[in-house]
């Protein structure tokens, strides 16, 4: 993976834990623009 796209994540489930969203793998993927494997 590289490392803006795991960048990208760590900062979209960062900000879905501080708004207090649930965390699941699809809504993660949605967010970044990638496919649920790749998460």
């Amino acid at each position: 993976m590289e490392t803006d796209t795991k960048k990208l994540i760590e900062d979209i489930i960062t900000e879905m834990i501080e708004t207090g969203e649930k965390i699941k793998v699809s809504r993660v993927a949605e967010k970044a623009g990638v496919s649920n494997a790749l998460i």
